[in-house]
């Protein structure tokens, strides 16, 4: 694929080739297959096999989110993940049929889209819990997936710890929502010079037990994003969420 681009006043020429993304993408596939999913990580209910979410957001970072999407979808991808629900919807129009997770949540008012499209949306407060359900209800809806996001130490996007009875409590209360993946993000899993992941990694692990002990489980988890693919197969759990690394970005690792 070639895209020629106009940027202020000067023609730029970028050319991008699918065959070395699909490439990229299947090196990420062998690369997680080669562990298998820890026990903690397995249930009735979760993936038999390590799912990726392949991440083209903003455009694909400008590579073309449809023509990138369609690539990585017949070379090892099982999810996307955009940013917000207007991303989400240009793949969906662009004939994009795998799950896409909208990886910010939502803003109130864009319940509808999502449900129009199938897009499922990451939980980042509780107040957006009831604004799916009653969409959903408004649309007769059931079973509708999404997936919550909490925050371990990133400290942008995520419910918080002590929130977690409130999630539980607003959760029981919305029959049409099924939490189908808990999930958080790591801010600098690069970084080997400090404890920062390793810190987040136990959080998350806390989180997940809080939860089970308030009767709340999910089948999909995830955490590892590019650096925590390349180097990190502890935090691989049953899904990864490569980025950058699948278009060739080799990311700059500060080693213990």
């Amino acid at each position: 694929m070639q895209r020629g681009i106009q940027f202020d006043g000067r023609p730029v020429w970028a050319e991008i080739r699918l065959s070395e993304l699909k490439h990229n993408m299947r090196a990420v596939r062998r690369h997680v297959d080669s562990l298998p999913i820890p026990s903690e990580a397995r249930s009735k209910r979760a993936p038999r096999k390590r799912q990726i979410l392949a991440v083209v957001k903003a455009n694909a970072y400008g590579h073309g989110a449809v023509p990138v999407a369609r690539a990585l979808a017949v070379s090892g991808a099982d999810w996307f993940g955009v940013t917000c629900t207007a991303e989400g919807t240009e793949l969906r129009e662009g004939g994009i049929r795998k799950p896409i997770l909208v990886l910010t949540g939502f803003w109130a008012g864009e319940e509808k889209r999502l449900l129009q499209h199938r897009l499922t949306p990451a939980i980042t407060g509780c107040e957006q819990l009831l604004l799916l359900e009653r969409a959903a209800a408004r649309a007769h809806r059931r079973n509708v997936a999404f997936h919550l996001k909490v925050e371990t130490g990133m400290n942008r996007l995520g419910i918080a710890a002590k929130d977690l009875p409130c999630f539980v409590h607003r959760l029981a209360e919305c029959p049409h929502l099924r939490l189908e993946g808990i999930f958080t993000h790591f801010a600098s899993s690069e970084v080997f010079t400090a404890d920062t992941t390793e810190r987040q990694y136990e959080a998350f692990e806390g989180v997940l037990a809080q939860l089970r002990a308030l009767g709340v489980t999910a089948p999909i988890l995830h955490m590892a994003n590019s650096a925590a693919v390349a180097t990190r197969p502890a935090t691989w759990a049953n899904m990864v969420r490569p980025g950058l690394v699948v278009y060739g970005y080799h990311q700059f690792y500060e080693p213990p």
